[in-house]
């Protein structure tokens, strides 16, 4: 698309159908983690947090302050929805929801993420130009235009979400139809769709190249009007099994409401005119710059931001070893639901000055999402060693020796420690390279039907 065509104004009902969506799902997600009480745990009760490069100014507030914090991004989502005060609720949304998950690494997920996104490029988008509180209370504001870029910058991300979600499920063990036989086995008494999916191993290899085919090809099948509704029902049906099976939160439901922009941009209204019979036709756009159009610093904007999004999902490729098991590149690249990984951790400390020895479970320091996460993750286990040094160097003398008893599992495989038990983590500095002290990929996977080991320490 030509620079001079960026700016070609097209009808907003589909934007403004998202914007209420992504409003209402956000707020319904961050209501949830009110209402279910994972405020205290997730940010009061660790003593610890593991931070990003150039992030760890970013602290939860604290008392009261993390409850305030939630409130005014879960109003904030509902400003969205209803178009009141919009690009101060995008704001206040974006900060609220990315300080919320930059917290700790152990709150990345991909749609966290994805979110995040969302929410920046919806402050500039004019998605409450109608059905909003503004344009009832500022008539100058009503338009049932948009610019163009608006509704191909929301398309381009979630093809790059999908595309990239197939690319990560070109390896072996995903065309061998893991992870899953483990996801799905563990849904085997679901009624129909349990023991469909679970009745023979050849099942499995239908699922997994069929989510490998969906994800490469969904976004060509969706921008070509002949095969669109037939792409649709199928992420209906893709997103929908997803669930069902798996705990991703709100991500099904938000990328069905995503996907939508992919139709015409005028789509609401042709379904509203066929319930309601009501065919009035949308004026012609208005003459001159539409609100929302694109200047130098924005095009600019755009164009980083696109460059940005296709090149970092490939910096795992610099990186020695597969990005699953050393975790190096595995952040920001869209692996969606790609592969099982699970693990334990203990760490020895040894006190040369005291001759003391003596194991801590992290639990003591962390809360049960953390712990799943730095029993898998070389870089927080670093992180974690410098406070276990820094917090027990308080009452022990000298200096101390911090090691980690891990194993792991990786998909259909044996648990297998994921560090040396010999190394001294304390003593190890914290950098985005590689870990060369990082075990060796624990080879091929146990044959189909096996039952990996349980781990021992």
């Amino acid at each position: 698309m030509s620079l001079t065509q960026i700016d070609r104004p097209v009808n907003n009902a589909s934007l403004v159908f998202f914007r209420v969506c992504f409003g209402l799902v956000m707020a319904y997600q961050v209501y949830s983690l009110i209402a279910e009480g994972a405020l205290r745990p997730m940010f009061q009760e660790p003593r610890f947090f593991f931070t990003y490069y150039g992030f760890g100014w970013v602290k939860p507030l604290d008392g009261t302050g993390i409850v305030l914090h939630f409130a005014l991004t879960l109003l904030a989502a509902l400003g969205i929805a209803a178009g009141c005060f919009y690009r101060t609720s995008c704001a206040v949304f974006f900060v609220g929801w990315t300080w919320y998950w930059l917290i700790d690494v152990s709150y990345y997920q991909n749609h966290t993420y994805l979110v995040s996104l969302l929410s920046f490029w919806l402050f500039f988008m004019p998605a409450n130009g109608r059905f909003s509180v503004d344009a009832w209370w500022r008539p100058a504001l009503r338009t049932a235009h948009t610019p163009v870029w608006c509704v191909w910058l929301l398309r381009a991300l979630m093809a790059i979400v999908y595309f990239y979600a197939g690319l990560a499920k070109l390896n072996g063990d995903w065309l061998r139809g893991e992870p899953m036989g483990e996801f799905y086995g563990q849904h085997g008494d679901f009624p129909v769709l349990g023991g469909l999916v679970t009745s023979t191993f050849w099942t499995l290899y239908m699922v997994s190249w069929g989510g490998l085919f969906f994800d490469l090809f969904i976004v060509p099948a969706l921008l070509w009007v002949r095969t669109r509704p037939i792409a649709f029902l199928l992420v209906l049906g893709f997103h929908g099994s997803n669930l069902v099976f798996f705990t991703i939160d709100i991500f099904p439901i938000l990328a069905v409401a995503a996907t939508t922009i992919f139709f015409a941009p005028e789509w609401p209204e042709r379904v509203w005119a066929r319930f309601t019979r009501n065919h009035d036709t949308i004026p012609a756009p208005p003459g001159g710059a539409l609100r929302g159009h694109s200047n130098r610093a924005l095009r600019i904007g755009l164009a980083v931001f696109l460059v940005v999004q296709l090149l970092v999902p490939f910096r795992h490729v610099f990186y020695p070893g597969d990005h699953n098991w050393t975790e190096e590149g595995h952040r920001f690249s869209w692996f969606l639901v790609q592969r099982s990984k699970k693990g334990r951790v203990l760490f020895l400390v040894h006190a040369p000055d005291s001759g003391k020895k003596f194991s801590i479970d992290p639990i003591k320091f962390l809360n049960p999402r953390q712990v799943r996460f730095v029993a898998i993750t070389p870089d927080m286990m670093v992180q974690f060693a410098h406070f276990l040094e820094a917090e027990l160097g308080k009452e022990l003398p000298g200096d101390l020796e911090i090691y980690a008893v891990s194993r792991v599992r990786l998909n259909r495989r044996d648990f297998v420690p994921l560090v040396p038990q010999t190394l001294d983590l304390s003593q190890e500095p914290r950098h985005g390279g590689h870990y060369d002290w990082i075990t060796p990929h624990p080879g091929p996977m146990l044959p189909p039907g096996s039952a990996p080991r349980a781990p021992t320490a």
